[in-house]
Order: structure tokens, then C-alpha cells, then sequence
């Protein structure tokens, strides 16, 4: 150095010594300060020195030169991430070696532990970029576990094991699904990964679909949260055909299934079909372990015990026979109860209560029937079903009619399609057919091919498909309707008579009126012309003209006749209307009413208004605008009940309906009122009672005591 200075100050001799000295000591400062020298390059973009020189300084300042690498391998022309990453963590790992006066001297080139830390971040951000664009499980695994600092970690953990769920999934293995749980137990998917592994698990090991299969899930799953599911797929294949026998097994093979008390509840409902007081206690003594005695012996002491509806405020209860409230007055519409139940409404749709007020059929049909047989017929939204007395479906909510057929049969209609079904709903064999409607004599009328017949009870059809009605006339002879004429036909078809009469009337005496145009005649009860169409019809004549003690009451021309079975006059009746005879004949005479005997003399005198026959020996008697109660009593006219109603009828044998300007009332055959005549309304309840109606009460008559119950 010294002779490159003596050999420029002799070639230079014109420049100024001191100028020169400045530069050597600065080109001596440079050569001194290799930190220096390396950021400058990095700054000047001469990479190539700058790794030389952050090289040279590993030894002595590593944590600044792994800190300029990083840097270095940040820039376009040496980017590399993985040397980026490899020399940021160098730098943080060599950072305690820095003395506190080197610290605060680097500080100048922007080295600290928090740009390190910063370099890292951004590093790891980087890496991410590229982990989005290229997704493996793999890469995301290294990334978290070896970049741990990251803060894209929660997200890279969840992509993870999201990638690693998915693949798990597609195995959809139960193994599978419990391996990645145990591996990833922090994991958000252990959630999903867990639902899907209870759902694996029940389908596979529920797959036959068996009871079998669905008992060992059970057993052998007791946490999984689909068990509940399990226990009710076994209940319903246990008592599919809810009979006694499967209902019985189940309550006790299975006595923690969570349907167990239900099932008891429809063991007592199915038990109790026959609804009586000794079935309750046949119940009772052969289930000492039912789950629900109390409410049993609740039954037990209520069986016995009659309650009546009550009116109050508009609304029902119901009463003992006392009188006093057992029921409150709560519901819009209420029925008698049947079976032990009464259907109710609460405004809007209808339920079932049992005798204590407990609900046991929810308020959800717009009907239902009177329970029979532990059965109710319900309808829904114009949709008809049969439901137990637990409110379960016999019969599916899907017909649009439904009835009860005999012999535990129910017939269906649904969507023009007519069928027959057993208790159980099971479907029996029978002929297409169109209509049914309930027939005389236990039997159902049916309309098939657009002809008219009707169902044996083995369910065949007992005429042919050849007529377009069918009537009943007698016990084993139907009259027939083909074109709009009537015939004869017996009932098993053994023989059948033309179809000749505009109409046939009812037999009376064995004998019946026929009529053809307007010209009656009889025939007999095999369908014999025995007096021919040579009558006149008259008005009334099908009540006037029935055949009474052997004679009958003919209108031929212009006169009224009696006559016998043979045709042979036995008295003129020179009368302008004739009513329909009893004990006497009523006649009008003068455009009034009275009485004629069978012999034609002229019992009363004639200054009714009117005259019916109630019975063979009452007759209601009708004079200015009011009515009475007439009795033929040792061939006199004694009347009943005076002329002083606006309405008098038959209600049964024993009482008659009553009506005034105050309202209705009864009386019985001897005319003593038994019910004054003030009430709106009178019905029949039952057998021997009557519920008579005022504007704000419900009262009980008991006829055959003569007692009136009211609420108290």
C-alpha cells in the first residue's frame, strides 16, 4: 500500500494530498465494515456480492447474516421460500448470540427479533398462497407442523382435516371414521365425523332390518343417539299387526324401550275391545305389573257411573246423577260417553276425554264417531280413518268413506274404489264394487256395474246384476225397480215376478197395493194379482187404502167402498174424503170431520177440522186451530188430551211429544202431563230417558221414575 501511494504521489503529483488521504481512508473503511458491505450490495441489487459477503459473515455475526439471506432469497432473482424460511428461523435460532451493542448498532439495517418474527409470518403466509392453489393433505400436515408459528394455522388445521374428513367419508367405513377421530380429536369435523359415524354404525349393523338386528344394535350401541330411533323400528315390527299376543311379548321382552309405556297403554286399549266391568277386572288380574294401575282402578270405580251432559254459559260438562259437576263446562260440543270415553270439541276440531277429564285423543278431527268395539271412526281434512282408543290408526287417514260393515268388517271408499276390510286391515276378496250403503236385515245394498244387488255375509251378492233398485217388502221378498217399473223378487231369486206396476206399497195383512197409471189394485205376498187395477187413486190412498181386520177401503168412480180380499163390496161410504182408519173410520161429511164404524153408522158428530190416526184406538182431533188426544173406549169418543195444543205425536209407547205456544211438553197415554210444555226442545237421550232443553239448560227425564235432573 505504501508503494501504490509513493508511486501515485510521483505520477500525480498535481493532485492534492489531501483529497487522497480521504479516499484511502475510506476505501480502508469498506474493506474494514463487511456488514456494511453486504447490505449495500443487497441494496444496490448486487446479489452475487451480497450472498458472498452475507456468506463470509456466518461465522462471526450469523444471526445478521442468516438475517440478510433471508432477505436475499426474498428478491426476484434468488426467490426460493424454502431458503427464505430455512434462514429466518436461523436467524431467530442465532439472535441470543448478538451482543446488546451489536444489537443496537444492526438496528440501522432493520434487524430486531420482531422483523424476524415479521419475516416469518409473511414467509408462512407465502407458503399458503401456494398451499391454497395446490391442496394436499400431506402439504397442509408439514405446513402445521412445521410452521406452527403461522397464523393461517386455524385455517390450514381446519382445510386439513376437512381434506382428511372427506376422504374418510368416501371409505364410509366406521373404522375409518373412528381412527380419524381418535387422530384429530381437537378437530371442528370431529363433530360431523362423529354423526356420521353413529349413522354408519346403525344402518350397518341394522341392515336385515329384523328384530334381531335392531335388539343387538341396542345392546351393543347404548350411547349412540340413534338408539331411540332403533327401539322405535323394533316396537313397530314387534306389534305390526297390533295384536294382544305381540303387545304382551314386547311389554316384557323389552321393558326399557322407550315405547314400553305405550305399548301398555295399547295392550289395555286392545284388551278392552269388549268394553265391560268384568273385562276390566280380567285385566286387572291377569297384568298385575301394568304400569298404570291407579288410573285402572280409576276406571274400575268410575265403570258404573252414568254421566249426562250439562249445559252452562253456552258451554258443556258433564253431571253425575246427582246433579253435581264432575266435568266442567269447558267444551263447545259434547257426546255421550261410549265405551268410556265422550267425544269433544273445543271450538274448532275434536277430541276424546275419559270420565276423569283426561285427554286421550288430542283436538285434531273435524269428526269423530262414538267408539265401537275399541274403535273410532275420525276424519281430517274430508279424509276418513279408524283410530284404537290410544289414538293410533287401525285404518290409514287417506279414504274418503268409511263404515261399518257386521261381522268386525269395514267397508272403504277411496277415490271411486270400494273395498272390504277385516279388523286388522287386511283387505278380503270381494266383488268391484260402486256403492254400498247400509240394507235391511243386517245386509248392505251395492251398486255393481251400475246394477242393484246386495252382500251375502260371505260377502257374495244375493241377486243378480239385472235391476235398477232394490226395496224391501217382506222378511224373504224384495220388490225390484227395472225401468222405472216395480216387481217382485225373492231373496235368494228362487222366483221373480214382471215388472208391471208403476209402484208397489207396503205389505199390510199380507197383502199389498199395486198401482198402475192411476188405477190401483193387490197383490199378495208372493206378487198374485188377487183384486186387479180397477180402483181409483185417490188422496191418501196409501194410507187409507191398507187392508185392516180383513177389509179394505176402495175409492171406485165416485164412491168409497169396503171391500174384502175376493172384491166383494161389504159397505158404501158416501163420503168426500176418507181418513186413514183405526178402531173407526174418520170421515168428512160437509167439509167437516168425524167418525163412521166398519158398518158405516155414524159414531160422532161432524165438526172437526181434521182427524189423524195416531194409533188403531187414538186418533188426534183437530178444532179451531188446536189439537187433542181422542180414545176409543167402549165404543165412545173420550178424549185423552183436550183440545188445546198446537201439535200432539207419538214419541214412543208409552209417551207423547207435546207442543204449545210456550213450547214442547209431554204427557203419557192416560193424559196426565208429565213434562209441562215449556221447554224448546225435547230428544230422545237413551232407552227411558229424554233430554229436554230450555234457552240456557240441559234436563234429563227419566221416564220409567218420573224424575227430572238438573244441574245443581
Amino acid at each position: 500500500m505504501k508503494v501504490l501511494f509513493i508511486y501515485l504521489c510521483l505520477v500525480k503529483k498535481h493532485i492534492n494530498i489531501c483529497l487522497f488521504v480521504i479516499l484511502l481512508f475510506a476505501f480502508d473503511n469498506v474493506r474494514a465494515n463487511p456488514i456494511k458491505k453486504a447490505f449495500l450490495a443487497l441494496e444496490q441489487k448486487n446479489y452475487g456480492l451480497a450472498l458472498s459477503q452475507f456468506q463470509k459473515l456466518k461465522k462471526k455475526s450469523p444471526s445478521l447474516a442468516y438475517y440478510g439471506l433471508t432477505q436475499l432469497y426474498q428478491s426476484p432473482a434468488f426467490y426460493n421460500l424454502d431458503s427464505c424460511l430455512k434462514y429466518a428461523i436461523e436467524a431467530e435460532a442465532n439472535l441470543k448470540l448478538v451482543s446488546a451493542k451489536n444489537y443496537l448498532d444492526w438496528k440501522k439495517y432493520s434487524f430486531d427479533s420482531t422483523s424476524i418474527v415479521q419475516k416469518k409470518f409473511l414467509i408462512s403466509s407465502s407458503y399458503f398462497e401456494l398451499l391454497k392453489k395446490d391442496t394436499s393433505i400431506i402439504n397442509f400436515n408439514n405446513f402445521i407442523i412445521q410452521q406452527p408459528w403461522a397464523k393461517e394455522i386455524p385455517i390450514a388445521v381446519d382445510i386439513r382435516d376437512s381434506l382428511v374428513y372427506i376422504r374418510v367419508l368416501n371409505l364410509s367405513n366406521i373404522q375409518a371414521l373412528q381412527s380419524f377421530m381418535d387422530a384429530y380429536p381437537d378437530s371442528k369435523m370431529v363433530k360431523k365425523a362423529l354423526a356420521v359415524f353413529y349413522e354408519l354404525q346403525y344402518t350397518q349393523s341394522t341392515l336385515k332390518g329384523t328384530i334381531e338386528s335392531y335388539a343387538s344394535f341396542i345392546k351393543e350401541a347404548p350411547d349412540n343417539p340413534l338408539k331411540g330411533d332403533a327401539e322405535d323400528h323394533l316396537y313397530a315390527l314387534a306389534t305390526q299387526n297390533n295384536m294382544l299376543k305381540e303387545l304382551d311379548d314386547f311389554v316384557h321382552q323389552y321393558p326399557n324401550n322407550r315405547n314400553n309405556l305405550e305399548a301398555w297403554k295399547r295392550l289395555y286399549q286392545l284388551f278392552m275391545k269388549d268394553y265391560s266391568s268384568m273385562r276390566l277386572e280380567q285385566f286387572r288380574a291377569e297384568y298385575n305389573d301394568y304400569p298404570f294401575m291407579k288410573q285402572l282402578e280409576d276406571d274400575l270405580a268410575l265403570f258404573n257411573e252414568n254421566l249426562y251432559p250439562f249445559k252452562e254459559k253456552d258451554f258443556f260438562g258433564f253431571m253425575n246423577i246427582k246433579g253435581e259437576t264432575i266435568i266442567p263446562a269447558n267444551y263447545y260440543e259434547v257426546s255421550d260417553f261410549s265405551e268410556g270415553l265422550a267425544v269433544v270439541s273445543d271450538g274448532l276440531k275434536m277430541g276424546l276425554i275419559d270420565k276423569k277429564n283426561n285427554i286421550v285423543i288430542p283436538f285434531v278431527y273435524d269428526e269423530i264417531s262414538d267408539f265401537l268395539k275399541g274403535r273410532a271412526i275420525v276424519t281430517q281434512n274430508n279424509l276418513n280413518g279408524i283410530i284404537d282408543r290410544t289414538g293410533d290408526f287401525i285404518f290409514p287417514l287417506e279414504f274418503n268413506d268409511i263404515g261399518y260393515f257386521k261381522n268386525d268388517l269395514y267397508y272403504t271408499e277411496k277415490e271411486g274404489f270400494i273395498n272390504i276390510y277385516d279388523f286388522n286391515f287386511h283387505q278380503i276378496n270381494c266383488p268391484l264394487i260402486e256403492q254400498i250403503t247400509p240394507f235391511v236385515s243386517g245386509k248392505f245394498k251395492v251398486i255393481m256395474e251400475g246394477k242393484v244387488s246386495f252382500l251375502n255375509d260371505d260377502l257374495t251378492i244375493s241377486l243378480p246384476l239385472e235391476f235398477d233398485d232394490v226395496l224391501p217388502f217382506s222378511d224373504s221378498v224384495y220388490r225390484y225397480q227395472l225401468e222405472g217399473k216395480f216387481g217382485l223378487v225373492q231373496m235368494d231369486n228362487k222366483w221373480k215376478t214382471p215388472n208391471i206396476y208403476d209402484e208397489i206399497y207396503p205389505l199390510n195383512e199380507g197383502f199389498a197395493m199395486v198401482r198402475v197409471k192411476d188405477k190401483l189394485g193387490y197383490i199378495n205376498l208372493e206378487g198374485k194379482l188377487i183384486l186387479p187395477c180397477n180402483f181409483s187413486s185417490f188422496e191418501n190412498c196409501a194410507r187409507v187404502s191398507q187392508f185392516h181386520n180383513g177389509q179394505v177401503i176402495v175409492h171406485l168412480i165416485d164412491k168409497f167402498l169396503i171391500i174384502d180380499p175376493t172384491g166383494k163390496t161389504l159397505l158404501k161410504l158416501p163420503y168426500e174424503l176418507i181418513g186413514e182408519p183405526g178402531e173407526w173410520i174418520p170421515i168428512m161429511k160437509n167439509y167437516k170431520w168425524g167418525f163412521v164404524n166398519w158398518k158405516g153408522k155414524e159414531m160422532t158428530s161432524f165438526d172437526y177440522d181434521f182427524i189423524e190416526k195416531l194409533d188403531n184406538e187414538y186418533f188426534l182431533m183437530e178444532k179451531s186451530g188446536h189439537i187433542g188426544l181422542a180414545r176409543i173406549q167402549n165404543n165412545n169418543l173420550v178424549f185423552i188430551i183436550p183440545l188445546e195444543f198446537l201439535s200432539i205425536s207419538k214419541l214412543d209407547a208409552e209417551l207423547l211429544l207435546l207442543k204449545n205456544i210456550d213450547g214442547y211438553g209431554l204427557s203419557n197415554y192416560f193424559g196426565e202431563i208429565v213434562v209441562p210444555a215449556n221447554f224448546l226442545q225435547i230428544q230422545r237421550y237413551s232407552d227411558g230417558i229424554l233430554k229436554l232443553f230450555t234457552p240456557t239448560e240441559l234436563v234429563y227425564y227419566f221416564s220409567r221414575n218420573s224424575i227430572i235432573l238438573k244441574h245443581k
